[in-house]
């Protein structure tokens, strides 16, 4: 912490901040949202996958650039919240085949 602000002052560069547990907390669940809509939406594997990349790329340049910015954003429990729920959604699918055919179908 001495460091960090021996640097503000010294070579001007801005102090850390960060968002307020509420705010991480939505932040999180809201890329458990996003995992969940894709695994709901992509039944295949190969446009889950890289659908997964895609999004796992997008949190990753999200966080690095509110870290630029001097920011600090939750990126780790973003990830694991999006892929649990991505397993979670994927294991229901092959547990309840009819729940996947009804919604295929409508």
């Amino acid at each position: 912490m001495l460091s960090q602000i021996l640097s503000a002052v010294l070579d001007g560069r801005p102090l850390l901040w960060w968002w307020s547990g509420w705010m991480e907390g939505l932040w999180v669940w809201g890329w458990s949202l996003v995992g969940g809509m894709t695994a709901w939406y992509y039944s295949k594997p190969l446009h889950l996958g890289l659908a997964v990349v895609v999004i796992l790329l997008t949190l990753f340049g999200l966080c690095f650039g509110v870290f630029t910015l001097a920011g600090w954003v939750p990126l780790i429990p973003s990830v694991l919240a999006l892929l649990a729920t991505q397993v979670v959604i994927v294991l229901w699918f092959r547990h309840y085949p009819v729940v996947k055919r009804k919604q295929l179908n409508s």
